[in-house]
């Protein structure tokens, strides 16, 4: 679906766990996790070291996380937490049985909290 060049590949499997266990999230959004999604691949790093280019001086390194879902619908609430927690600017590819939908968000740091973005 994306193809980024190979010095850009990442691929580390994410335990949900680690969400929870790093993130601020409620029960209810953990409870999404559990039953919505299957499994979350760090696929690709985009960033000055991996694709030989200057930092930017508002995004400086893009993720790209593939979400494999157990249903064919993810909770918006879901996807925009995690967004909001990662201080990163993030491309999510979320599939379900072979299918795959691209979930991107305008995204900037937060004036009234420090390390947290506010997510369009």
């Amino acid at each position: 679906m994306l193809d980024f060049p190979p010095s850009t590949v990442f691929n580390k499997w994410v335990p949900k766990k680690k969400f929870y266990e790093n993130l601020s999230i409620s029960s209810r959004i953990e409870k999404q996790f559990v039953t919505e999604i299957e499994s979350v691949y760090w696929t690709h790093k985009l960033s000055p070291e991996t694709l030989n280019v200057s930092p930017g001086t508002r995004v400086t390194e893009i993720e790209v996380f593939e979400v494999n879902l157990k249903e064919q619908q993810v909770s918006n609430n879901l996807i925009a937490t995690i967004d909001r927690e990662i201080p990163y600017h993030l491309v999510f590819v979320l599939r379900y049985e072979g299918r795959a939908q691209l979930m991107i968000s305008y995204k900037e740091e937060s004036k009234s909290r420090e390390d947290k973005f506010k997510v369009d």
